[in-house]
């Protein structure tokens, strides 16, 4: 019998999105790159989900984009951390200002800081951290795919800590 040469479609697309739930899911990595527009950050976070044996090894993806930092925030605090502040510096003002970014880093990052693609692993918490978080299916350009609806913040005393951070319940876009 000869050996096939091609993949079918559903070979190419994947497996089907899993049903709507609840999951504990482990980050697998980032893939850094700049939004189409330019302007912003999207982290393209990986998660594996791990309390389903039926789904062993299934991805989940998020963009994780630094103009909806309030998304990112909910992802940090799921896993038991808080995003670290930096001061940069306005470019419409000049003046330094305090930021939220994720913790920790991606290695080359200093040496490229205008291009993500080029910028290596990802060191910080965040490696392999565990967390809580619903998934659900949602339809996109004709297509059937999965999105996080809400991260469940595991922050010690969350409210007492970040008392104007109100976490959402509804991250998906209708």
């Amino acid at each position: 019998m000869p050996f096939q040469i091609g993949a079918s479609r559903q070979q190419l697309s994947g497996p089907p999105p899993v049903d709507n739930n609840i999951y504990t899911l482990q980050v697998a990595g980032f893939r850094p790159r700049l939004s189409k527009a330019g302007d912003s950050l999207n982290y393209n976070a990986e998660f594996t989900i791990i309390n389903d044996p039926a789904l062993a090894n299934r991805k989940i993806f998020a963009s994780l984009n630094t103009k909806f930092f309030q998304a990112i925030r909910d992802f940090v605090h799921a896993t038991g951390n808080v995003c670290e502040v930096a001061s940069v510096s306005n470019p419409e003002t000049g003046l330094d200002e305090d930021v939220f970014v994720l913790p920790g880093m991606f290695e080359n990052a200093d040496q490229f800081p205008s291009d993500p693609e080029k910028w290596g692993a990802y060191r910080g918490p965040l490696t392999n951290a565990t967390f809580k978080a619903e998934v659900v299916k949602t339809e996109y350009q004709g297509k059937i795919r999965n999105e996080v609806r809400c991260y469940f913040c595991t922050v010690p005393d969350c409210a007492t800590l970040e008392p104007d951070l109100k976490h959402s319940q509804n991250l998906v876009k209708s």
